[in-house]
């Protein structure tokens, strides 16, 4: 690896920590190698945006208001660095650094607003999309029912599985206190056995997911 391949690699050090601890904890169709770059890249920018808001947010602190017009702004050198790059001039490692500790954080601020789906819902409300967020519909209700019993039906098979809901994949779904039923020709459910923990993996479209049954209101 020559030198200006290892300047590149570590420019883009805080975009990949980011990107891959994204795809690691979010639910997200596969990326291929050109969404991934563009992720890698587009994080980076991030972070070190970031960390320039900050640094210009303790200069201001320091300098105070009445002094701010006559300040000389300090920006990263990770900037002239960038636009530098191919030439020999050192490396911001201590930049580099706080930019991938800001990485991390925006990567769990970020995986949290994608399991919140807070922004997906800010835009439902000003009725920009009705899209609800990345996941499936399958996945939404088994969050919505998460800590709840709720029944894995297989219809297929005549069982039924109910318990609660302990853990959620895309393809998974883990169930504690567990109890199989068999679903009798009259539509009874007849209990066959129970379970501390099960995880159920199949696709969607051999399974059921309904909350217990409730007497009809009269």
């Amino acid at each position: 690896m020559d030198e200006l391949s290892i300047k590149i690699v570590m420019l883009l050090f805080p975009g990949i920590i980011t990107t891959i601890f994204l795809d690691k904890f979010t639910e997200h169709k596969p990326w291929g190698n050109y969404i991934y770059s563009l992720l890698i890249i587009f994080y980076g920018i991030l972070a070190y945006f970031t960390l320039q808001l900050i640094q210009l947010f303790c200069q201001f602190l320091h300098v105070g208001i009445d002094n701010w017009k006559e300040y000389k702004v300090v920006f990263l050198d990770s900037w002239q660095f960038v636009y530098n790059v191919s030439q020999k001039n050192e490396i911001p490692y201590s930049e580099i650094m706080w930019a991938g500790v800001v990485a991390l954080i925006n990567a769990m601020l970020l995986c949290r607003l994608d399991k919140t789906e807070v922004l997906s819902r800010f835009l439902q409300k000003c009725g920009i999309t009705d899209k609800y967020g990345s996941y499936s519909v399958f996945v939404l209700m088994s969050k919505k029912y998460e800590g709840n019993y709720i029944d894995a039906l297989f219809y297929s098979k005549n069982l039924m599985y109910r318990g609660i809901i302990d853990s959620i994949n895309e393809y998974e779904l883990i169930l504690r206190n567990v109890t199989l039923y068999r679903i009798e020709d009259s539509g009874n459910l007849k209990p066959i056995s129970e379970m501390d923990h099960v995880c159920l993996a199949c696709s969607y479209k051999d399974l059921i997911l309904q909350s217990p049954n409730r007497p009809p209101s009269s």
